[in-house]
């Protein structure tokens, strides 16, 4: 019953006894969709949350999952996640549309939707995926508070927007998108580390001391990964 996250899997070196131990399960319950996910999971070496790191050797869990209930839309998703990272990016298209259509009130549905239109160069259509899938957050949050602090999904759906705003040239959306998010604490490092995109952006429209300056609180983190980045940040601006 311990959650996915506190699970030994987590770790490389245990992932072998974790692996063992979900097979002999799934001999128990072959159809049981918890375990067919993170056994698809854990046969890439270590478990992330919702198939994020998943590839192609966890795609035959995941469709057995998909097969042992055709109303589950987590296999959808991981699955998804698993033609993504494995370059099967159509695939990956596939899997997200028949997720979103499955769950429309899912903001994060019609982000992997985004995803997958992003990869094969569809970015105005990407970015209406990501728009709706904040439009969605935002209703969620209306009605249900929750500091933006701990919703990871909305850190990482803005990132992608003003990039994708920034790849069309739309230059003061990204900033609109960028600009309240770069003083956010997120709750992952990963995007934490996409607050580079600002002073990024600030250097290309030119604004090269609000850039140095916001590359310079960067530098002030307290990840020395963020640290690094901000250095970096500077060094490009100056």
């Amino acid at each position: 019953n311990d959650s996915v996250d506190t699970w030994p899997c987590n770790f490389p070196e245990a992932n072998l006894i974790c692996v063992a131990a979900l097979d002999q399960a799934l001999a128990a319950a072959p159809a049981d969709v918890e375990l067919l996910l993170l056994r698809g999971e854990s046969s890439g070496g270590e478990v992330a949350a919702s198939g994020h790191d998943s590839g192609a050797s966890g795609v035959t869990y995941f469709q057995r999952a998909q097969q042992a209930d055709a109303t589950a839309f987590a296999p959808r998703h991981y699955l998804a996640h698993a033609y993504e990272n494995s370059g099967q990016t159509a695939l990956a298209l596939r899997e997200s549309e028949v997720y979103a259509t499955m769950a429309p009130a899912v903001p994060h549905a019609h982000h992997m939707v985004g995803h997958s239109l992003r990869r094969l160069g569809r970015t105005p259509e990407a970015i209406a995926e990501f728009e709706r899938a904040d439009a969605l957050a935002q209703s969620a949050f209306a009605a249900d508070p929750v500091p933006l602090d701990y919703d990871w999904h909305t850190h990482h759906n803005t990132a992608l927007l003003a990039a994708a705003y920034r790849y069309v040239g739309r230059l003061q959306a990204a900033a609109q998108r960028l600009e309240p998010a770069f003083t956010r604490a997120a709750p992952l490092l990963p995007e934490e580390l996409a607050k580079r995109n600002w002073p990024a952006l600030l250097l290309v429209r030119g604004r090269l001391a609000d850039a140095l300056t916001a590359a310079q609180q960067l530098t002030q983190h307290a990840d020395p990964l963020i640290r690094g980045a901000g250095q970096l940040s500077a060094a490009q601006v100056h």
